[in-house]
């Protein structure tokens, strides 16, 4: 089974060239919001090419891997797409890695960069001798936060590891030194990379499958701009459509929704760092969220926290969740939706391999216990 497409689907080009377009056609929309603090298409752009001009300066070339060790940021996004501005790989890496696992992938991809959260250091410095890693980029939540705000659950949570980081300290590189640096100049030709959308890669996701040690699901430039062009065609986003990024976007899932998708629409992607009941509560109402993707539990914990009413939920017009830890429920999606005015319904099913939403269920067209119908120029098979 498929879902009939009419039109074309896809511009053929990597999600980062919607980036520069919305930046060229409306540079003051907000691209991204955190915590309050707004950041405009134009800003990201220009960030973004001088990361990539960076990352050039230090010898990181096409085909080279770029690992991301970070929560959900603005600065995960700007090192996103910085490194695949210049056809790097990026391979996200689960910032609840212990030392070795985080050893296993960027000894795997090979990664010549890392990017790197302040509070998760000392763990990949306690390993990067062991590591390819040769230019190490540090930034704190601080740095893209309204002066003097630190949201609950973000504060306060180093991870520590044993030995001696003073060397690997020394050679990280501030990410803020670089983005406040006009000596670097940008220069749109030295930017320009000629990409084989159905070979480069741009993706290594790293699933644990089945057996044996995690795998890298290798993702072409063409599978990411495919599955987010199914999603924004399904749910219909626009550049009016605030969507929230609370979902891990190291993870496949959580990028599609709230960050790959927004920015081909053109909307505005609102970052949670961490998931915390009234915090999340705020930001909607604050931000005018209109679109979340959430688990169940933390519907669940928002409904407790709101019981008073004092969160205004109205601006929400669509709320997909996936049933990690336990189901969406028709029970619970009448729960939310008179709170919210919305059903919570659920998303859709799929694998890293496949960047996940091989299925999805439409706001207007949903069933409880079902993950939904193949998406576009999509045929499933059960033997």
């Amino acid at each position: 089974m498929t879902t009939e497409l009419t039109g074309s689907l896809t511009l053929e080009k990597p999600i980062h060239e919607y980036l520069h377009d919305h930046a060229q056609r409306n540079p003051d929309h907000t691209a991204i919001t955190f915590y309050g603090r707004n950041y405009s298409y134009g800003w990201l752009d220009e960030a973004t090419d001088r990361l990539a001009t960076f990352l050039l300066d230090r010898g990181i070339r096409k085909g080279d891997c770029v690992a991301l060790y970070m929560q959900n940021s603005p600065q995960y996004v700007i090192a996103h797409f910085a490194a695949q501005k210049i056809g790097a790989t990026v391979a996200p890496c689960n910032p609840m890695f212990k030392e070795w696992e985080l050893e296993f992938e960027l000894g795997d991809t090979k990664a010549k960069a890392i990017f790197v959260l302040d509070e998760l250091f000392e763990r990949f410095a306690a390993i990067a001798d062991r590591t390819s890693v040769e230019t190490v980029v540090l930034s704190s939540y601080e740095d893209f936060l309204p002066e003097g705000v630190m949201p609950e659950g973000i504060a306060g949570e180093f991870v520590r590891s044993a030995g001696d980081h003073a060397a690997v300290l020394a050679s990280a590189i501030p990410l803020m030194s670089i983005l406040t640096d006009e000596s670097i100049a940008i220069d749109p030709e030295r930017l320009k990379v000629d990409f084989d959308m159905h070979e480069d890669v741009s993706l290594l996701m790293y699933t644990s499958g089945t057996t044996g040690k995690p795998k890298g699901a290798m993702l072409t430039y063409e599978n990411v701009e495919f599955k987010t062009a199914c999603l924004v065609r399904t749910y219909e986003l626009t550049p009016d459509d605030v969507v929230l990024a609370v979902m891990p976007i190291f993870h496949i899932a959580g990028m599609l929704v709230g960050m790959n998708a927004p920015i081909m629409a053109g909307a505005t992607m609102t970052i949670i760092a961490r998931f915390e009941p009234d915090t999340m509560l705020q930001v909607i109402e604050n931000a005018g969220v209109t679109f979340t993707y959430t688990t169940p539990i933390m519907n669940i914990q928002m409904l407790e926290h709101n019981e008073d009413g004092r969160y205004s939920l109205d601006s929400l017009r669509g709320s997909i969740g996936t049933s990690f830890g336990l189901q969406v429920t028709e029970e619970l999606s009448n729960r939310w939706q008179q709170m919210a005015g919305v059903p919570f319904i659920e998303f859709a099913y799929g694998m890293s391999e496949t960047h996940t939403a091989d299925t999805m269920q439409r706001l207007d067209e949903y069933r409880w216990g079902s993950v939904g119908k193949p998406t576009y120029e999509t045929e499933i098979e059960i033997r």
